[in-house]
C-alpha cells in the first residue's frame, strides 16, 4: 500500500544551559533541540534531512538519534546540541527549522514559534525587574529577566 502522510514532528525541547532562565543564551552557552519524528510506515535511520538552530548549522552537533522503544521504527528521537559563540549579537532571538523524510519521500517540517524563542544577551542589571512581596508572615524579592519574558507571581 503506497504511503502518502508525512511524518509528524514533535518538539519536545528547545532551552538553553543557562540555569535561571532556559529562554536564555549567553556566551558560549549550549542551547538544546529534543524532537520526535513519527510516521505511519518507517522512519529512516539517518539524521534528518534539515536541521539547523540560528538559521544555521555550524555550531550543531547530532547528539542521539534512536528509535523509541515499541514503535517497531516508526519514531525516532532526535537531540541536537548547539554552541553559541562566545559574544553573540545582545539581544538576538534564535529558534529551529526542523525538515524530515520517510522512507516513501513524504516531507515533514517544523518551526520554532514566537514562544520557544530564545533570547541572547548577556545578564546585567538592566534586563531585571525586581519586586519585593511582602505577606503576613514574609517577604521576598522576586526578579525577572525582562529579555527573557519570564513572569513570575
Amino acid at each position: 500500500m503506497p504511503d502518502f502522510m508525512a511524518p509528524v514532528i514533535a518538539v519536545e525541547t528547545f532551552e538553553s544551559n543557562v540555569v535561571a532562565n532556559k529562554k536564555f543564551g549567553k556566551g558560549s552557552s549550549v542551547i538544546t533541540l529534543v524532537f520526535t519524528a513519527i510516521d505511519l510506515q518507517v522512519m529512516p535511520n539517518g539524521a534528518p534531512t534539515e536541521v539547523t538552530i540560528g538559521g544555521t548549522t555550524a555550531g550543531l552537533t547530532l547528539k542521539s538519534n534512536v528509535v523509541i522503544s515499541g514503535t517497531t521504527n516508526k519514531a525516532r528521537r532526535y537531540t541536537y546540541d548547539y554552541l553559541l559563540g562566545a559574544t553573540p549579537v545582545d539581544g538576538l532571538t534564535i529558534g529551529y527549522a526542523i525538515k524530515v523524510v520517510d522512507i516513501a519521500g513524504n516531507q515533514a517540517s517544523a518551526n520554532s514559534a514566537t514562544s520557544d524563542l530564545i533570547t541572547i544577551g548577556t545578564l546585567n542589571a538592566g534586563h531585571f525587574s525586581c519586586r519585593l512581596i511582602t505577606t503576613s508572615w514574609t517577604k521576598r524579592l522576586v526578579c525577572c529577566c525582562i529579555r527573557c519574558r519570564c513572569t513570575s507571581g
